[in-house]
C-alpha cells in the first residue's frame, strides 16, 4: 500500500442480474462491511437525504450532498451528474470503474459511491435550474466521500520525498487509463501535510488515440 487510504482491494464484477459488485478479502475491507454468500460486496449505495451545495470549481460541476447508507448512517459525498458530463452516464461509469481499479492498485482515493437521486429528493432542491439539472441527469450518480481538511494541490504545492511513491505510482496510473484531464492547471489532486489524494477520472479510458498528456506540475522539494 502506497499510503493509508481506503484500499480494500476488490475485484470488479457484474452480477447475474446486471448490477456492478465487487469482491474484497474480507481482512482488506472497511469495519462492519457486509458480505453475501460468496464473499462479494456490492459497490455501496446511498439514497440522497440533503442537499447541500454546488461545487463551484470544476468542468462538472458536481453537487454536494448528504447520502444515507443501508444502517441509517449520513454520510457527505461529492456526487457527479450525468446532464455535466460530455458523455453522460458513460463519464460516470468510467469514474466508478476508475476509482474501483485505485483502490485495487492502492492508489489513495476517496472512498468511492453511488447514490440515488429519488425524484421526491429532487422536489426539494430550492434553485429551479438545478432541479431541472437534476431531473435530467440518470437517478443514479457516481460519488466520493467527502474529505475534511484537504485542499487541491496547488502551484505552490511541492512533492515531498515521503510523497514521491504515491506520485510516482499515479503518474503511471494516468498514463494506464489515458486520464488526461490531471494535468497543469487542473491536478485533480487533494492534499492535507504529507497525504494526497486523486478525484475526477471522468474523461478516462480514451484509448481511441495515442497517448497525449500535459502533466500537472507536482514539482520535488529542493
Amino acid at each position: 500500500m502506497i499510503q493509508e487510504a481506503w484500499c480494500p482491494r476488490p475485484l470488479v464484477e457484474v452480477d447475474h442480474d446486471g448490477s456492478i459488485a465487487t469482491k474484497y478479502d474480507r481482512d482488506g475491507g472497511k469495519p462492519n462491511a457486509s458480505f453475501d454468500g460468496r464473499g462479494t460486496r456490492m459497490i455501496e449505495t446511498l439514497n440522497a437525504i440533503e442537499f447541500a451545495r454546488v461545487v463551484s470549481s470544476g468542468r462538472t460541476q458536481p453537487i454536494v450532498v448528504i447520502g444515507e447508507d443501508a444502517n441509517g448512517t449520513a454520510i457527505e459525498v461529492y456526487a457527479k451528474l450525468s446532464s455535466g458530463c460530455d458523455l453522460g452516464v458513460t463519464s460516470l461509469a468510467r469514474e466508478v470503474i476508475a476509482a474501483q481499479l485505485a483502490a485495487d492498485l492502492g492508489l489513495p482515493a476517496p472512498r468511492p459511491f453511488l447514490i440515488r437521486l429519488s425524484p421526491q429528493w429532487i422536489e426539494t432542491i430550492p434553485d429551479n435550474k438545478l432541479r431541472e439539472k437534476i431531473s435530467a441527469s440518470s437517478s443514479v450518480a457516481s460519488a466520493s466521500e467527502s474529505l475534511v481538511a484537504y485542499s487541491t494541490w496547488g502551484l505552490g504545492n511541492r512533492i515531498s520525498a515521503q510523497m514521491v511513491p504515491a506520485a510516482a505510482a499515479i503518474f503511471v496510473f494516468d498514463g494506464i487509463i489515458q486520464n488526461v484531464d490531471r494535468r497543469s492547471g487542473n491536478s485533480n489532486c487533494l492534499v492535507k501535510g504529507e497525504q494526497i489524494r486523486i478525484i475526477d477520472h471522468e474523461i478516462a479510458f480514451g484509448h481511441e488515440g495515442p497517448i497525449r498528456m500535459q502533466y500537472c506540475d507536482m514539482s520535488m522539494t529542493p
